[in-house]
């Protein structure tokens, strides 16, 4: 189910069209979900419209329509309208530094004594000001205080209640629910809410001002301070605001879901929230957010659905695949939501579906699940196995019965002001290698959050009760405090009890702690073996599992976490209570077939085989009678493997070429050399209206190549000339978007050699863009709902022709390719050549094209042969022999390999013709970027221009010369 960016001029009519492509590609429903370019003012009479356009013709295809409770992002300030009525409702923050008289003013908090953290006279301060520390608040106009109840209440009052009063009773009863999205205390600073320091205040007993610089010092009792302070804010932050929307939505009979900011680690979460997992229990489908393509970081996921499996929360939501690039392909989709439902997600939020990929928009952290996409019509065979999936995991037991310690509290205690604290650093990593321990040997676990132990929490002789979960393996990771409320508990169970790495008890309560308890602690044995789901033959560490048990069987999903190397082995169940029959079971159309499997002693084994990142779902029956060895399916013998050769032909629709190297004069002034995506943020420099041209250029050799047109976005607003001749813009078509418009070039006013485009015109921005770039210095709020009146964005040359550089290819990275020098136009050739799309004169196609191959058999073997192809960088392969089609469905994964009957072929040359999709990237880039930058970074708004703008923080940013694409080709190269 998509975030639909609602990201332009919206009609009805365009929703509604692409909604039913939606369901088309296999979608379930959508988020929709106001965000930057939105050209129709948010929640405005327009607006409320199209929401009930869109609801009504979900419930009319079956989906499901959810709203989103901002315009951008993180929720909470309604668009404006909350931290519209004033500082009292706005978000302030801590600022700490030396003492200093010309500091102290209204905005002053207290001033602290640096050798006890606790508070002093300014009288004392002004005496020795370098052993004080001054305490300031600071204001963020764009954002919200979220601790303080009155805020939320406005905030329900002019988005959530709104949305309920504006749409009809019927329409509102078909409203799915509600996505509240990275709501925050302060990311990075102490929260300053005087409604929470009161509350602190009176519940304390005494003044919170008395302490607070023991948050930035480390002084004695400081650690217990901070875990009050910390664990308050958090449990306050969620009763405020989460709570108070999620029992909203009950009662008006909406589900609410989303997901919370800076859940990576411990650290991160402590000033941005307390701590994540106060706010799952309050969700009707809590969720998470993963960016990249990184592997899911187990952590993040499992503190969530820990939580849900607790308190019996079925659905689990993941939002997902933000950041992951243009060439994010459908076998990566597959491999990193499989592993999110291994560690218990079983929703996927798609980020991101674009209303439109107009100027700005298709940069908004890429891809876009829309149909734009040239993989669109294909990807529903993965949309129809993940939703398969989800539900076969919602609907069962999730096997396991070890629980992890949370390591919050001890986290609260530590925190002081710094991410990277050795007590944090090892807190951290001895979770990590905790994980990676129980992931490595198949052992399923929960975490164990310990507000929620003292809240639901119980011992039952050697089982540990958490909500609606029983454990009887408890861990205990590096951690160096314990509530006494969960010291308790634990000194009660009888089960199994153990640590996990090298740590002390130090604190109860943030109190220090005692002698004997100090001595139980170290008493704890340590972790020594692993308890997995599996037996396996010999250690697979690469494999993970998921367990859910039904009443008549067993459900494994497999996967192989790793991505270069092939798994294969022999596996049964630690435990086999029944006489089952194994069967694997395919999500995309739920057919089975039975798997290879042996007798080992009274255990039947089970033999896997998974290529790199391969998942398997394994269906354990409950057999009545017990099958004997004989009803084993035998191991086929293999087929004669060949690869498709690496020499051969490609066929494309159409080339395409990026002008993007530009001269600009601004007012008639002189010429200023410089990529186009620098164009806009150059011309916004100073308000008013500036008369504007920018040249680009392009070198033909050799025939002038047919179907030459130039591809642009906007071209109303420009006067446009080829080698100093005006030409009048005809629109032809579009490709991709509707954006992207497409005119013919006169041939007659093409000649050989260099070209010169012209693109003259106004650029002009209302005020209000200019106030909002303002705003873009101070909070994210501004950048993240930004729109532009008039954008300019880079031409392209589309045609039959190919794109020559004048210098050797570079490689990038195992997955880019750099072109250097100036790109020339040349006529298409018909000669072999490397079955590589960069090197045969494509390296910016993007789309559907064709291979052609030879494939050369002395003999034709009886059983026919397995053609293996070897893809990088393309997708959805389909493969024709000799004019027949022998994929069924198209490959999206590996091992790439098509089994070819032997009537198809013949001895001798057989035609091979492989079909396959080409993403968006090489077309769209970024172009100049590093690959280890956007590797590691992800493919943000950031790495799309040359000069500083809002989406890179305003700092210069890495620009590269040179085209970096993707690698594109079949074959072994």
């Amino acid at each position: 189910m998509p975030f639909w960016s609602w990201n332009d001029r919206l009609t009805s009519e365009e929703l509604c069209r692409q909604i039913r492509q939606m369901h088309e590609g296999g979608y379930g429903g959508f988020f929709m979900h106001a965000r930057g370019g939105l050209g129709t003012p948010y929640m405005g009479e327009a607006y409320m419209s199209c929401v009930e356009a869109c609801v009504r013709e979900a419930s009319r295809l079956g989906m499901e329509a959810w709203l989103y409770d901002e315009n951008g992002w993180p929720s909470g300030f309604g668009g404006g309208y909350v931290n519209g009525l004033g500082e009292e409702y706005q978000q302030k923050y801590l600022v700490a530094s030396d003492f200093s008289e010309d500091l102290w003013d209204d905005r002053a908090v207290g001033v602290y004594r640096r050798r006890d953290g606790v508070a002093a006279t300014v009288e004392e301060a002004r005496r020795a000001p370098g052993e004080h520390l001054l305490l300031r608040y600071e204001v963020n106009p764009c954002y919200v205080d979220l601790l303080d109840p009155r805020v939320t209440d406005a905030f329900l009052e002019s988005t959530y209640g709104a949305y309920f009063r504006r749409l009809p009773p019927e329409v509102s009863r078909q409203v799915a629910g509600v996505f509240t999205d990275e709501p925050q205390l302060r990311i990075g600073k102490v929260f300053y809410s005087p409604w929470f320091y009161r509350e602190f205040s009176r519940r304390e007993g005494r003044e919170i001002r008395e302490e607070l610089g023991k948050l930035f010092l480390e002084v004695p009792g400081a650690a217990a301070f901070r875990r009050r302070f910390y664990g308050e804010a958090g449990r306050w932050f969620s009763e405020n605001y989460t709570r108070k929307l999620g029992e909203w939505c009950r009662q008006h009979g909406w589900g609410f879901t989303g997901h919370q900011v800076q859940e990576v680690d411990y650290a991160e979460q402590t000033l941005s929230s307390g701590a994540v997992s106060f706010h799952y229990p309050y969700y009707s489908m809590p969720g998470v957010d993963h960016l990249g393509t990184h592997e899911p970081y187990p952590f993040l996921v499992r503190q969530m659905t820990s939580v849900a499996a607790q308190q019996g929360q079925q659905r689990r939501l993941v939002e997902m695949f933000a950041c992951c690039g243009w060439d994010l392909s459908l076998e990566k989709m597959g491999w990193m939501y499989s592993m999110m439902q291994i560690y218990g997600i079983n929703f996927l939020c798609n980020h991101l579906y674009a209303y439109s990929l107009k100027g700005l928009r298709k940069r908004d952290y890429p891809p876009s699940f829309g149909d734009h996409e040239p993989w669109f019509p294909q990807g529903r065979i993965l949309n129809n196995a993940f939703a398969r999936g989800n539900q076969w995991l919602a609907e069962g037991e999730e096997m396991g019965e070890t629980l992890v310690l949370h390591g919050q509290t001890s986290a609260w205690c530590h925190y002081c002001q710094d991410n990277n604290a050795p007590p944090l650093r090892h807190l951290v990593e001895t979770t990590e290698r905790l994980m990676k321990r129980l992931d490595d040997c198949q052992e399923p676990f929960h975490f164990g959050f310990e507000p929620h132990l003292a809240e639901w929490g119980s011992v039952e002789g050697t089982w540990l009760r958490l909500g609606k979960r029983r454990y009887r393996r408890v861990i205990l990771p590096g951690l160096t405090q314990l509530d006494s409320s969960t010291l308790t508990l634990l000194q009660a169970f009888s089960g199994e009890l153990m640590r996990f790495g090298e740590s002390t008890l130090t604190f109860v309560d943030g109190r220090e702690a005692t002698e004997e308890e100090r001595r139980w602690f170290q008493n704890i044995p340590f972790f020594q073996e692993s308890q997995g789901l599996l037996e396996c033959q010999e250690p697979l560490p690469e494999l993970r599992v998921r367990g859910t048990a039904y009443a008549n069987g067993f459900l494994l999903l497999l996967v192989n976490h790793g991505e270069q190397t092939p798994l294969s082995g022999w596996i049964t169940l630690r435990e086999d209570p029944f006489s089952w029959l194994p069967y694997w079971v395919e999500p995309q159309d739920a057919s089975r077939k039975p798997a290879v499997w042996r007798l080992a002693g009274q255990k039947k084994q089970v033999q896997i085989a998974l290529p790199p990142g391969g998942t398997g779902w394994l269906w354990l029956e409950n057999s009545p009678s017990e099958a004997s060895p004989e009803a084993c399916p035998a191991a086929k013998s293999p087929k004669t493997l060949l690869s498709l050769p690496s020499q051969g032909l490609f066929r494309v629709p159409e080339n395409f070429l990026p002008l993007e190297l530009c001269r600009l004069s601004v007012e008639e002034g002189p010429w200023e050399e410089m990529p186009l995506s620098s164009v806009q943020w150059r011309l916004l420099e100073g308000e008013g209206a500036k008369r504007f041209r920018f040249q680009v250029t392009f070198t033909l050799e050799g025939e002038l190549p047919d179907g030459l047109s130039l591809m642009t976005e906007s071209p109303e607003q420009y006067c446009i000339s080829l080698n100093g001749n005006k030409i009048q813009w005809n629109d032809a078509s579009f490709r991709f978007d509707p954006s992207f418009r497409v005119a013919p070039l006169p041939r007659t006013l093409v000649r050989q050699g260099e070209n010169v485009l012209e693109f003259a015109g106004v650029f002009q921005q209302s005020p209000q863009v200019y106030q909002q770039l303002a705003q873009c210095h101070v909070f994210e709020t501004a950048v993240n709902n930004l729109r532009l009146d008039q954008e300019i964005e880079m031409p392209y040359l589309l045609g039959h022709f190919r794109v020559l550089f004048p210098q050797d290819q570079e490689t990038d990275g195992e997955r880019r390719v750099r072109m250097k020098g100036r790109p020339v136009l040349m006529p298409l050739d018909n000669a072999a050549a490397p079955l590589d799309l960069a090197r045969a004169g494509f390296p910016f196609f993007s789309g559907k094209g064709s291979a052609f191959a030879t494939l050369c058999l002395p003999q034709v073997p009886p059983e026919g042969v397995r053609l293996a192809l070897h893809p990088q960088g393309l997708d959805c392969l389909e493969v024709l022999v000799n004019g027949t089609m022998v994929t069924p469905t198209p490959l999206w994964r590996r091992p790439w390999e098509v089994d070819v009957p032997s009537s198809l072929l013949s001895p001798g040359e057989n035609a091979v013709e492989v079909r396959f999709v080409s993403s968006l990237r090489n077309l769209l880039g970024p172009h100049h970027a590093s690959a280890e930058r956007e590797e590691t970074w992800g493919a943000g708004p950031g790495l799309f221009a040359s000069v500083p703008n809002p989406f890179n923080g305003f700092r210069t940013p890495e620009w590269i010369s040179g085209f970096s694409v993707a690698k594109c080709r079949l074959g072994d190269q």
